[in-house]
């Protein structure tokens, strides 16, 4: 199992890429556009009867991306490889780090 810090670190990094893709102000812009092509697509498949704005479920690609406790699933299955091998290759810290630091200060730049 890797050192506590290794969680620490990358955990950091998974909710920083998490809030990154679903609420920074940064990727604002191209989330809006992947949303409203994702529900472009989606009601291209639709049958035209169905077609109630209100009543249409949000489909899952989109929930992926506005949903942080969705998407830090899927994020976490990518780092948790990355936590195990960070130990045999330091340059897999690096961007680690960069993303634990950038949590770190977002988060105590909150509470000021």
């Amino acid at each position: 199992m890797p050192p506590v810090i290794y969680l620490a670190v990358y955990a950091l990094a998974v909710a920083r890429v998490v809030r990154v893709i679903t609420t920074d102000r940064i990727t604002q812009g191209p989330r809006e556009r992947l949303i409203s092509r994702l529900w472009q697509r989606h009601l291209r498949r639709m049958p035209a009867e169905t077609l109630v704005p209100e009543e249409l479920p949000e489909p899952l690609t989109i929930t992926l991306v506005r949903c942080p406790w969705c998407l830090s699933v899927w994020a976490g299955v990518v780092a948790a490889p990355m936590v195990w091998l960070a130990g045999r290759s330091p340059w897999l810290w690096v961007p680690a780090l960069a993303l634990a630091f950038s949590q770190t200060t977002g988060l105590l730049a909150r509470g000021e």
